[in-house]
């Protein structure tokens, strides 16, 4: 399914309405859907008459998409307006897609996070939930979460100094012509690998088509120095490995942006063999000795160290602890994200 899918994005339009049937499209379209690629495929396939019902979700999945640009620019220029630093990330991929929450970090100490989650509260944004390294708001008008993040983190536990961050943000024009602070392709991608690999310990097509068109347009040595500034080595020769995998299983070669990274960093072939063995199923869930490699490579960064500590500290808390493995078990039995 996955070459399948990804071979029929790259296909002509009018090659597109020969090779496909209206019960395959309808599986490709559950399947795209469970690896977060639903916009892309709608976009490609509402093109051709033999598939109306796929028309009427496009043109609804490309309203949300438009309301997720405008609700992306409103929060930040609400920030901006305000002399908030922050960055929007992970959240505006280098293809058309859309998300459940606006992810947004917020620079500098304690102090300009609770005042980030005093402006978004004086602009009218329900505060949802408050956790110990982010809280939650809704936008009612767009019908999305913003997580607001002091340190990127799971829990009590940052996984990636927003330090190393800082100097990636920028003013971005978006695809709706609103504009919005992001993070540079290189740093996004960044923030994007350690997501996929430490928090959501799942790999789906989202990543891929991500880490691929990110690829175009990255400078490989500042990519490779991030990984290294922020102890995610390990996660990006993962990453990278199986991204790899499936670009030459779509293309037949692997590209020399790709290739030279993965020099750098080497070749994964533990979890590589594991998706072969699955015929490149995804979502693929990572096996726990991938995460926990990545996990103990982090901890070489004090912040890492420090919030680790927070986290067992919290665990000595009863309702903290059951919310904590409640909230474990559901992340560890989904079949996606």
């Amino acid at each position: 399914m996955t070459l399948n899918l990804l071979r029929k994005l790259n296909l002509p339009n009018e090659l597109l309405i020969e090779t496909v049937s209206r019960d395959e499209a309808d599986k490709l379209y559950e399947y795209s859907s469970r690896n977060r690629m639903r916009t892309s495929f709608l976009e490609k396939f509402a093109c051709a008459e033999k598939f109306p019902n796929l028309r009427e979700l496009y043109w609804y999945e490309e309203t949300l998409y438009l309301k997720m640009l405008k609700a992306v620019s409103k929060v930040s220029k609400i920030l901006t307006s305000a002399d908030s630093n922050h960055a929007i990330f992970k959240t505006v991929r280098p293809y058309k897609s859309t998300t459940v929450d606006i992810d947004t970090v917020i620079f500098g100490d304690k102090g300009a996070y609770n005042k980030a989650l005093n402006i978004l509260k004086n602009a009218k944004y329900a505060l949802l939930a408050k956790g110990p390294l982010s809280a939650t708001f809704w936008d009612s008008n767009a019908d999305i979460g913003i997580d607001v993040y002091d340190e990127i983190g799971v829990s009590a536990l940052c996984y990636l100094d927003k330090n190393c961050l800082t100097r990636f943000e920028r003013m971005v024009e978006l695809p709706n012509g609103e504009n919005a602070r992001l993070l540079g392709p290189e740093a996004d991608l960044l923030t994007i690998v350690a997501h996929s690999i430490i928090k959501e310990q799942m790999y789906t097509l989202s990543e891929y088509y991500s880490f691929v068109k990110y690829l175009e347009i990255i400078d490989e040595k500042t990519f490779l120095d991030l990984l290294r500034e922020t102890n995610l080595m390990n996660a990006g020769r993962i990453h990278g490995s199986i991204t790899a995998l499936i670009f030459e299983a779509v293309h037949g070669k692997i590209s020399s942006k790709l290739q030279n990274i993965l020099g750098e960093l080497g070749q994964d072939n533990f979890e590589t063999s594991r998706m072969q063995r699955r015929d490149l199923e995804s979502p693929y869930k990572y096996h726990p000795i991938t995460v926990s490699k990545s996990l103990l490579e982090i901890a070489k960064g004090k912040k890492t160290r420090s919030s680790a500590a927070l986290q067992l500290k919290r665990m000595t808390n009863p309702s903290f602890t059951s919310r904590f493995l409640k909230d474990l078990l559901q992340h560890l039995a989904r079949e996606t994200y």
